[in-house]
Parts: C-alpha cells; structure tokens; sequence
C-alpha cells in the first residue's frame, strides 16, 4: 500500500470514528466495547505512529476480543499498538484509536497496563475500577516505573483520544520522553497542558511522560502523510 493511499485509509478510520462518537448522545455508548479492526488495516495504524524509518522493524501487537495478541516480532528496540482505553478518561469511548510505539522500557513497563485495561474493559469492568485496579497494582510491584531514560512516539495523524464524555478529540501528533514521578508544578517551564506548545507531564506518577509536540511544519508533513 503506497503512502497516499495509506494515508487516505487512516483518514477514513479517523473520520468515521469522529463522526459515530459524536452521533451518540447517551453516556452508556462510551462504555461501549472498542470497535475492532481487521489485523492488517489495525497494524497499519499502529505502525503510523512511529517514525517511517522504524516501521519495518518493529513489533506490532492487535486488539481482538478479549485484549491484545502479538501481531509480529519486533526486529528493532519498538513496538506499536493502537490504545483503545485510557485509564485516565472517566468514561471511555468505543471510538477511541490511539496509535503509540514504545521503546523495551516502554514495552517493559506502560505496555503491561495498557494490556490488562483492554482486558478488563472486555470483561466489562467500569472505567473507576480499572483506575483503582492500576493504582494497586503499582502498590503491589505489578507495575513498576520506567528505570531508565526512554521515548515513546505518537506521530500518526489519527490520534482520537477519548474526550471523558463518551466521545473523542483529535490530538496533535507529539514525543513522549519517561519522567516518572516528576510534576508539572515542580517544573516552571511546564504549565499544566502545555499551552499548545510547550512540553509538559502527562499522567504524572511512576509512568508521568514529557509531552513534546511536533513543530507546525512537522504536523502538517505528517497530515500530509510525507516523510518527517
């Protein structure tokens, strides 16, 4: 699949889920199962997250009913798979599409939750519970901090966050560098959502990210679908 016609497939994916998460009025339809996705169209998606250069190599896990399945072997230090719960949302949207690729520390120690949330959102566990469950398994050693320096990519022009409400928000294409434990407060150059612009924290506590938005002409290569 060329890069023009690549592109126009993720759009599609993004539009639709857009529009079906804004059609629904009831706050019952964000606790709605993800929508799932053909394996091949799911790890197309994944991979856009990353830079073009690491698609190749890396690995590439899928949702499917019942949580996520290793897809393919990573061959480099990444591995992509589009999020569909976000512990931090109150009420979660079944078109939320998440594309991210972690590095091994990512994949070691942020992966894990992702995985057991998509599991127990499939299990029909409500949002709360899934946050209390996350937070004992940090106090259980379940979960651990990343213990060294590392990034994280979410470059893909389809990045549909749930928005707390049942439905989604696009979200600028951006880096993710490990900070855990460190605080917005705690860092005068980082206000509380960046401003847009700025880097900021993200989920502050042991798996707490800088944010670093990708510059203007990055977004609108990478909405373009061009190299970056």
């Amino acid at each position: 699949m060329n890069r023009k016609i690549r592109f126009l497939v993720l759009a599609s994916i993004a539009a639709a889920a857009f529009l079906a998460a804004h059609a629904w009025s009831e706050p019952r339809a964000g606790e709605a199962l993800p929508r799932l996705l053909p394996d091949g169209l799911e790890a197309e998606l994944a991979l856009s997250a990353a830079p073009e250069h690491l698609r190749a190599g890396a690995g590439v896990h899928v949702l499917q009913r019942g949580g996520y399945r290793e897809h393919r072997k990573a061959a480099n230090h990444y591995s992509c798979l589009v999020v569909r719960t976000s512990p931090q949302a109150p009420v979660q949207s079944a078109a939320a599409l998440i594309p991210i690729c972690f590095d091994e520390e990512g994949m070691r120690t942020y992966a894990p939750v992702h995985f057991d949330a998509a599991m127990w959102r499939e299990q029909g566990v409500a949002a709360e519970q899934i946050r209390e469950r996350i937070q004992a398994g940090f106090a259980s050693g379940r979960y651990r901090a990343p213990e060294r320096s590392g990034m994280s990519f979410m470059i893909s022009p389809v990045l549909n966050l749930p928005d707390g409400k049942g439905g989604v928000l696009n979200y600028p294409p951006h880096f993710m560098f490990y900070a855990p434990q460190l605080t917005n407060a705690g860092q005068d150059a980082m206000p509380d959502h960046g401003d847009g612009w700025l880097p900021w924290v993200n989920d502050e506590g042991p798996h707490g990210m800088i944010i670093v938005p990708v510059g203007k002409a990055e977004q609108e290569k990478i909405q373009g679908n061009r190299k970056v």
